[in-house]
């Protein structure tokens, strides 16, 4: 019996030593924070930031199903903004490319930005339908005879908004999670960009979507500063992204301090070269 109580009463002092090590570091780390610049100090997501978060990473990873009658809806709806009046001629039509769509079927250019592509292209037509009219028909500005075309410039952007959010891939860092049983990324944003669009995110469940009309009227008045042709649309849709980027990276506080920090011009009448 004497052994078994000096076997419980015995101390770790090496675990004690350990825990204790532990709550001087951690109790350390905490005080130094408050003296570090706002960009040095560990960034923490809320409860309710990584809920939304990671709600929008999984909504993301939606690809376009054309079995899907809500997606096929959302095409047809597309169309009628793109086309209005026209009557619908299904997912196979030569009238996409005017669009600008790669093929007659735009179901094929959506492998790229998934179904998210779609749903941004639509937003932007039913919330800012003088954006989306300006964009299409590239009434706004001096413009070249070689244009971008439109709706795979939306997709591209929606892929290097992605990126640049840290919504996908690899810069989602942390340990996987699963919302309605699909596996996203999740972890706190590392780059100054992806945290400034978090604070939006708190404001409007349709943040990334608001972005993404911004971001494109940052790239229409990029491509016309550069009077760019076709082959620059690369270098155009980088500038743009960077640019997207500096402005979420000041923290705006509302989608119209952001418009404010891209500068985005006012529209002006269209002339062509």
């Amino acid at each position: 019996m004497a052994l078994v109580l000096r076997s419980v009463n015995r101390i770790d002092w090496e675990e004690l030593w350990r825990v204790i090590c532990s709550n001087v570091w951690a109790t350390l780390s905490s005080c130094l924070e408050a003296f570090l610049p706002a960009s040095l100090r560990p960034y923490r997501l809320s409860t309710a930031e990584a809920a939304q978060l990671a709600a929008l990473r999984a909504r993301l990873q939606v690809q376009f199903d054309p079995d899907n009658p809500q997606h096929e809806e959302a095409l047809q709806r597309l169309w009628g903004h793109a086309f209005p009046g026209a009557p619908w001629e299904g997912p196979r039509s030569q009238r996409w490319r005017d669009m600008g769509w790669q093929r007659d079927d735009p179901r094929s250019d959506f492998r790229g930005g998934g179904f998210a592509s779609l749903q941004n292209h639509l937003f932007m037509a039913e919330a800012a339908p003088a954006l989306f009219a300006a964009l299409l028909h590239k009434s706004v500005g001096e413009r070249s005879e070689w244009e971008y075309p439109f709706a795979v410039a939306g997709v591209n952007l929606t892929f290097a908004l992605e990126e640049l959010l840290e919504l996908r891939g690899r810069r989602a860092g942390g340990a996987a999670a699963a919302v309605a049983g699909v596996p996203v990324p999740a972890g706190a944003p590392r780059g100054a960009a992806a945290r400034g669009f978090v604070g939006l995110l708190q404001s409007s469940d349709t943040a990334f979507e608001e972005v993404y009309c911004c971001a494109f009227a940052a790239l229409d008045a990029e491509w016309l500063a550069r009077r760019a042709g076709y082959m620059e649309f690369n270098a155009v849709l980088k500038a743009a992204t960077a640019r997207v980027g500096e402005a979420l990276a000041a923290a705006p506080a509302s989608m119209k301090e952001l418009q404010r920090l891209l500068g985005l011009p006012e529209p002006q009448p269209s002339r062509k070269s």
